[in-house]
């Protein structure tokens, strides 16, 4: 469910603040952030549910001399409240929300080094769960691999806008339904498009702090049945975030 920075805007740093042969080339980020999350039917568009959450995003990235090259690795971790439709299935149940998710990526510079504009190769587990002891709910483990563009471009001095574009496939996944702890396999049916932007402000050498909007569109087909006869409709997923946080 979300995304991600890059050591893009340590580029733009780099280009605002020092020589190459002088910077360093890492960084690491700690953002919290606001989401919503509304689920539909794919087919007859009738709501699903709706997610109101927090979470908390740790991030830490490298990037190779002249910014032509960078590793990424985020992990998100959060909370919230699932509020089901009156038409939603009887495992969709009103309470507590958790999810996380783990991103790594690697990627290659396509522009300058004080504009940098990154082709980045990723991956992404993420994982929910609304189920509690007695109570039903429901959970998924998804796997995605994808594609990804990220870039800054300096607005002076101090700042930078922050911006991306990405496209991922769901090729392994599954659900798991109230006392079932199995999941149940995933029809190998769907895609992610997801883009972000935002703003940097570099309050010194050593540190910045960051504010991004953040969107993403998940595609998700119909899940097999479970061993005790329930399953997940296809849906489609939109979920909007609010991000700000500091990077050192």
């Amino acid at each position: 469910m979300a995304f991600s920075t890059s050591s893009a805007f340590l580029g733009a740093y780099m280009g605002a603040f020092c020589s190459v042969g002088d910077c360093p080339r890492e960084y690491t980020r700690v953002g919290i952030g606001a989401q919503y999350t509304h689920l539909q039917h794919s087919h007859t568009k009738q709501t699903h549910s709706d997610i109101y959450a927090g979470y908390l995003n740790l991030e830490g990235g490298i990037a190779t001399k002249n910014n032509r090259a960078q590793f990424v690795l985020s992990a998100k971790l959060g909370a919230g409240k699932q509020n089901p439709a009156l038409l939603s299935p009887q495992f969709v149940r009103e309470g507590v929300a958790l999810f996380g998710e783990i991103r790594p990526k690697v990627g290659v510079n396509l522009a300058t080094k004080n504009i940098p504009l990154y082709l980045n190769l990723a991956y992404t587990f993420e994982a929910y769960t609304s189920r509690k002891k007695g109570s039903g709910g429901y959970s998924y483990l998804f796997h995605y691999l994808g594609g990804e563009l990220d870039g800054a471009i300096p607005l002076g001095k101090r700042v930078a806008l922050q911006y991306s574009v990405g496209y991922d496939w769901l090729f392994y996944g599954g659900y798991g339904f109230g006392k079932d702890s199995a999941l149940s396999a995933f029809a190998l049916k769907g895609e992610a498009y997801s883009a972000s932007v935002g703003a940097s402000y570099f309050y010194s050498e050593q540190m910045e702090y960051y504010l991004k909007i953040i969107f993403r569109y998940q595609n998700l087909g119909a899940s097999k049945i479970s061993s005790e006869g329930l399953g997940m409709p296809p849906l489609t997923n939109a979920i909007g975030m609010l991000e700000m946080g500091i990077g050192f």
